[in-house]
């Protein structure tokens, strides 16, 4: 479900064949004040891309960190920026 944290993940992620993965809320919560993670984020969707693997980022709390996921490639987002979650 978090993905980022294991990095044996990321080298297997073009085998694995999925339709998305969604990003450790650890790498989008200082994305905006930490350079390695923005890096790091590249690199997943990056390698994504080598197949049909979508990119998803939770989280999302605030304009700067859209636009700096946008920038990135990501292909979904969630957050409470973009609306409270609702019953069903």
């Amino acid at each position: 479900n978090h993905f980022g944290l294991n990095c044996g993940a990321l080298l297997n992620l073009p085998a694995l064949q999925v339709d998305f993965v969604k990003l450790d809320p650890s790498l989008t919560s200082t994305l905006e004040t930490d350079p390695a993670r923005r890096y790091l984020i590249d690199a997943i969707v990056a390698t994504a891309r080598l197949g049909t693997t979508r990119v998803i980022a939770s989280h999302v709390e605030n304009g700067k960190m859209l636009d700096l996921l946008q920038a990135r490639g990501v292909d979904v987002v969630q957050g409470q920026y973009l609306g409270l979650p609702v019953s069903l």
